[in-house]
């Protein structure tokens, strides 16, 4: 635990000093390297506590860069990185992770219990874990632990989401654990 909080104060103060010199220049292409260092140059994150971004909608990307940057979201490392980013900017990172290609996972089983936990999963998020609207992200192929601790989030209240805080608040943790184990398959 000492080890992660540690890795999260070094990564955002690394992350603020690439970030202020980003927003001096506004320099995209730096930008987009400082969203790397954490989500992968490929969109694909290494490490399951942050979620892939590639292929993921534009405009949801964009959303979750402003609410980070207003507040209306909070977690230290991505509000510390977004902070001072122009509009521009935020543009061209949410254009240039959406427009690459999600990588297919090779899971072996489907979770089909994660599928049959809650039909409105399904009828927001896709059968395959892809939306329609570009309000609404992907989740298929997101970690397991990112999303189960969003939905965590939205039970709790820590994140807001007027529709997704009543869907975690009917699902235990056992099922919250079953629809991650099931997007992260997919």
């Amino acid at each position: 635990m000492k080890i992660n909080k540690l890795l999260v104060m070094v990564l955002t103060v690394l992350l603020m000093a690439i970030s202020g010199s980003v927003i001096a220049s506004e320099n995209i292409d730096k930008a987009v390297k400082a969203c790397a260092a954490c989500h992968g140059a490929n969109g694909v994150s290494n490490n399951g506590q942050w979620p892939n971004l590639a292929g993921q909608k534009e405009q949801y990307l964009i959303s979750q860069i402003n609410a980070f940057r207003n507040g209306s979201r909070s977690d230290a490392l991505m509000n510390a990185s977004v902070q001072g980013l122009s509009d521009k900017q935020v543009a061209a990172i949410a254009r240039y992770f959406s427009s690459l290609k999600r990588e297919q996972n090779v899971p072996g089983d489907l979770a089909l219990e994660g599928l049959n936990v809650r039909a409105r999963c399904v009828s927001c998020h896709g059968m395959k874990g892809r939306t329609v609207n570009t309000e609404w992200p992907n989740l298929a192929g997101q970690k397991y632990e990112y999303v189960k601790k969003q939905l965590m989030d939205f039970k709790s209240g820590a994140r807001k989401s007027p529709i997704m805080e009543v869907i975690a608040n009917e699902l235990n943790d056992e099922q919250i654990a079953a629809v991650a184990d099931h997007y992260s398959k997919l």
